[in-house]
């Protein structure tokens, strides 16, 4: 008797650990924002990509549009070259009515809808390994299985990682 409960407790166990029935870890979970993530921004779909983007991000977008209606030539040249490129493509291609009145949320969708990046070359990226610390994390961006020397960063908000544009966007400008 206690040898065919043993064998019966072993084989629950064993089916309990299975990949089957095993939560998602973290960095897998990383890995599927991030191709969520790229797949929206190629099919230019704002409502499946903005959900993925953390609440920073939008503060993020809200500082780039005060920047861009009311930020000085001095201070735009003070902001990293990442920040300025956006000011500048808020300035000079958004529609007026957005960029002026509209939430951050707004703008973030327009940049995701209007078709920013090319698709076969957002097709060829990927995120290698990633570190995960908390509710915080990270890992190499990879082009066409090479090394591009940037990293995209991620944050756990109300139990789901999202993509973290400031950090992500800083390194970029300083290359």
């Amino acid at each position: 008797m206690k040898i065919h409960f043993a064998i019966a407790l072993s084989l629950v166990v064993a089916m309990l650990e299975s990949p089957a029935h095993a939560r998602p870890s973290d960095a897998a979970q990383v890995r599927q924002t991030f191709a969520r993530f790229i797949a929206a921004l190629a099919a230019r779909d704002a409502d499946a990509g903005l959900p993925l983007l953390s609440t920073a991000s939008l503060t993020e977008w809200q500082r780039d549009r005060e920047l861009a209606l009311h930020g000085t030539r001095a201070e735009v040249a003070a902001q990293s070259p990442g920040r300025r490129l956006i000011v500048m493509a808020l300035r000079h291609h958004a529609p007026k009515f957005l960029w002026r009145e509209g939430s951050p949320r707004e703008l973030a969708g327009y940049a995701l809808g209007a078709g920013m990046a090319d698709r076969d070359s957002l097709a060829a990226i990927e995120v290698g390994d990633v570190a995960v610390k908390g509710d915080r994390a990270g890992g190499q961006l990879f082009a066409s299985g090479l090394p591009s020397g940037f990293r995209a960063d991620f944050v756990r908000e109300d139990g789901a990682w999202k993509l973290d544009l400031g950090p992500s966007l800083a390194p970029p400008g300083r290359a």
